[in-house]
């Protein structure tokens, strides 16, 4: 059954993969599986711009849909010491 992982941005819909292949133009984006029937969607070096909807789609009759809205925080560390001042930002 053929899984693919969509990106909804306002009114537009960007395929990112369709089974473990992508069709993204960013390379970020992969799709893998778990048996027995786990798909999962992977971002590397994933950012704030990631942030939003992401549907989950299978080919079934009628198609079933899994809506995810993804929200990325970044946290940003600070460490002071007598003689420099680090910011480690992630």
């Amino acid at each position: 059954m053929p899984v693919s992982w969509v990106r909804r941005k306002s009114d537009q819909l960007e395929l990112l993969t369709l089974g473990t292949k992508n069709h993204s133009s960013d390379p970020r984006f992969l799709s893998d599986f778990k048996y027995p029937n786990n798909w999962r969607l992977g971002i590397r070096n994933i950012s704030r711009n990631d942030s939003g909807t992401y549907l989950c789609q299978i080919s079934t009759h009628p198609p079933k849909v899994l809506e995810v809205q993804l929200t990325v925080e970044c946290m940003s560390t600070t460490i002071f010491n007598s003689l420099d001042y680090f910011e480690l930002v992630y």
